[in-house]
């Protein structure tokens, strides 16, 4: 365990990719994070082995985290089948839905705000952010106030009460410490 110190290294001098002691101190600190264990046993001359163990409710995934509101959620990325950026005079009525057309095809829109009941972000007209997603093989649009980054997350099991709200897959920690939920989006609508 020695080699999870902070500031140890092995190598011979400092360089971009090695020799200032962050690699497995790095490792360390994440998998604790985690509520895991990192174990090294090591037999001279033969090598090292690593045991990582992290508990079973951890699940990583690839999202996207959007802007709705005051509030930040993260899209699974496998539940995107694009995003786009698309001008308001594109969107039409079709009775009282707002529809848009999408490769000849007609797509109803629905704000993420109003299905999360956020109060929408004041808008000064201009393009709308819109994730397209297919949903019990039907296309719908989701508008929300702006895309922000893609982050692969580590996704934590959501406690009571919490537990029994529809359409939350779990929380993340994003990088900068700030929780963000992961939608679920065909249980959400």
């Amino acid at each position: 365990m020695l080699t999870c110190l902070p500031g140890f290294s092995t190598a011979g001098e400092v360089t971009e990719v090695s020799g200032r002691g962050v690699g497995m101190d790095a490792v360390k600190s994440a998998v604790h994070a985690l509520g895991g264990t990192l174990l090294i046993d090591t037999e001279q001359g033969k090598g090292s082995r690593f045991h990582l163990s992290v508990p079973a409710g951890i699940s990583i995934m690839q999202t996207l985290v959007v802007c709705c509101g005051q509030m930040k959620v993260a899209v699974p990325v496998n539940a995107i089948t694009q995003t786009r950026q698309l001008e308001r005079d594109l969107i039409l009525k079709k009775g009282k839905q707002s529809v848009f057309i999408l490769e000849g095809e007609t797509i109803p829109l629905l704000s993420l705000n109003r299905i999360l009941r956020l109060p929408p972000m004041p808008t000064a007209g201009g393009d709308i952010s819109l994730i397209t997603c297919e949903i019990r093989g039907k296309k719908l649009g989701l508008v929300v106030d702006s895309f922000l980054t893609q982050h692969e997350l580590f996704i934590k099991p959501l406690g009571r009460p919490l537990l029994k709200l529809k359409g939350l897959l779990g929380s993340a920690i994003l990088g900068d410490g700030e929780i963000v939920y992961i939608l679920d989006i065909p249980n959400l609508l």
